[in-house]
């Protein structure tokens, strides 16, 4: 959909002040302690690190709910109505309610819809102290007889999720004109499914779940350090700016992407 160069200033938001690695398709499970195996090519689906250590460990409890106020103020650039619809489809689908996606699209294709914009109205993040993670793995090794282990694959942890169960959206037509959208017929087609639609064609729809997805993960690399038999941690070649409340015990410094600098913005997994 993008890449990490883009000029988005949602996606840079992301990426810049909060060290995402943005997930193609919303998920319900992901959590602080998944790992992601990338092997140069694809990132595979995610799956908790225990099961991936040589030793039984007992990781730290996140803090869950930080509320990331900055992301509301920000709107995505125009992308086509096709992606746009693409990147709605996933967060529905994640909330049950991929169904009312044709209604979406007849809707705007009526109006003549050429581009979305997208904001997040009611962000979170959960996350866990890097240094209190980092104790709990202290002398363990990855598991050499784990099926997905190799010596060219690349390992990446998750200290922290970025989570949302709303999303705005404003279609424009090929004059950047707003296009009026039949808000109550979308309340119709969402009558039996849990999600709400509420707004105004002017100010864009929002249409909002029952439960918070991940939509963005912070990631630090797993590395192995020969002169203590472990693994460690990596630190992160970038510096990490300072955001609301990380001055304070339990921030998360996890910013590690997967791919090159030039790599898609959004995960897709294997």
């Amino acid at each position: 959909m993008c890449k990490r160069t883009t000029t988005d200033p949602l996606v840079r938001m992301f990426l810049d002040r909060y060290g995402l690695n943005l997930l193609s398709i919303p998920r319900e499970k992901a959590a602080v302690g998944d790992l992601y195996v990338f092997d140069g090519r694809r990132t595979s689906a995610p799956g908790n690190v225990s099961y991936f250590l040589d030793s039984p460990v007992e990781l730290p409890s996140p803090t869950k709910g930080e509320h990331k106020a900055d992301v509301a103020g920000e709107i995505s650039d125009a992308v086509s109505l096709k992606a746009g619809l693409g990147l709605l489809e996933g967060f529905l689908a994640a909330l049950g309610a991929a169904a009312i996606v044709g209604n979406i699209r007849a809707g705007y294709e009526r109006q003549k819809a050429e581009s979305l914009r997208f904001h997040l109205d009611d962000a979170t993040r959960d996350f866990v102290d890097t240094l209190q993670f980092g104790r709990a793995l202290a002398g363990r090794r990855l598991a050499e007889d784990h099926p997905m282990w190799s010596e060219s694959n690349e390992y990446f942890l998750v200290t922290a999720v970025a989570r949302t169960r709303s999303i705005t959206v404003v279609a424009k037509d090929d004059r950047s004109r707003t296009v009026d959208v039949d808000v109550d017929a979308l309340k119709v087609a969402t009558a039996s499914t849990d999600l709400t639609v509420e707004g105004s064609s002017d100010v864009g729809v929002t249409y909002r779940g029952a439960r918070r997805l991940a939509f963005g993960v912070e990631l630090l690399k797993l590395s192995f350090d020969p002169a203590r038999q472990s693994i460690a941690l990596s630190i992160p070649e970038e510096g990490v700016p300072l955001r609301s409340g990380d001055h304070a015990p339990g921030a998360s410094l996890g910013r590690d992407f997967i791919g090159p600098p030039d790599a898609d913005a959004f995960l897709y997994l294997a």
